[in-house]
């Protein structure tokens, strides 16, 4: 499934800046360059990070809603309520991302830690069914009509980059493609060892089963029920957030483990800087952001 260029562009303008990410330049139509690097930005982010599926994204889209003055402090403090939510599994993730950038480094991502790493994953996103509610209904009620539909248009444009870069496409093998290619540019892959990779994806089986009818199905009865008059947060995508964090998280560490002996000690290296970087990357509402101007 392939995102139309204005829902990139609407998902480029909702990424929050933090400690980490210096902040991005305006995006405009006609300024063809930035619009590639800020999805290249957004992509990047989803594969690598999993904390909260769906109130990951709803906390991402919060920080360019454009409030009313006179609502943006408590709004803040609602996303802040979700940031927290997130919280445990923001730090078990960061554990896993230093795991796979040391067995990225030696050649060989071994299942032990790496797999009770994912299982403490799962486990925490479990915890995030008792913990969202009350802020979503309080959003809700805190929210105008027009506010609450650009709310869930945003998430659905946060759910479509995910699906595309955590989700199989049609086809044997396909869904290790798009990924591969970017690597192969991001470490100065040979066409030999770009055919090596890919022959053991195949064969590895490195994806995982994903519901995503399912979930695509939670994540539009979230965003018709948030635009509506009426909401309740616990009938709302209840379980679309442990799913979402279960399969991303799993498939990113598989991939990693049948790509990482293929690679050569400078590539090995490269990688694991960039996972490091990923593992130290901590989200929270940013004071200033990217500007759509559309």
């Amino acid at each position: 499934m392939r995102v139309p260029s204005s829902a990139l562009l609407l998902l480029a303008a909702v990424m929050a800046c933090d400690a980490h990410h210096a902040p991005l330049p305006p995006v405009r139509i006609t300024d063809t360059d930035d619009e590639a690097l800020l999805i290249a930005e957004v992509r990047d982010y989803h594969r690598h990070h999993h904390p909260g599926g769906l109130t990951q994204f709803i906390a991402m889209s919060l920080d360019t809603l454009g409030t009313a003055d006179s609502r943006r402090e408590p709004v803040e403090r609602l996303q802040r309520e979700l940031l927290e939510c997130m919280a445990p599994t923001r730090a078990i993730e960061g554990v896993l991302l230093e795991r796979v950038a040391d067995e990225v480094s030696s050649g060989a991502v071994k299942r032990g830690d790496v797999d009770d790493q994912l299982t403490r994953l799962d486990e925490a996103a479990v915890t995030m069914r008792d913990c969202k509610p009350e802020a979503l209904d309080r959003l809700h009620g805190l929210l105008s009509t027009p506010e609450r539909e650009a709310l869930a248009d945003k998430v659905q444009a946060q759910w479509e980059v995910w699906s595309q870069v955590n989700q199989s496409q049609t086809g044997p093998g396909h869904e290790t493609d798009e990924r591969l290619t970017e690597l192969a540019q991001e470490l100065n892959l040979t066409a030999s060892q770009t055919s090596m990779i890919s022959n053991a994806l195949q064969s590895s089986g490195a994806s995982t089963t994903f519901d995503r009818l399912r979930a695509d199905a939670e994540m539009q009865a979230f965003a018709a029920a948030f635009a509506s008059p009426t909401f309740d947060a616990r009938s709302s995508a209840a379980r679309v957030d442990e799913q979402l964090v279960t399969h991303a998280a799993t498939r990113m560490v598989r991939f990693y483990e049948t790509v990482a002996p293929l690679l050569t000690q400078d590539q090995r290296a490269a990688l694991a800087t960039h996972l490091r970087d990923h593992a130290h990357h901590h989200p929270g509402p940013s004071t200033s952001g990217p500007e759509a101007t559309r």
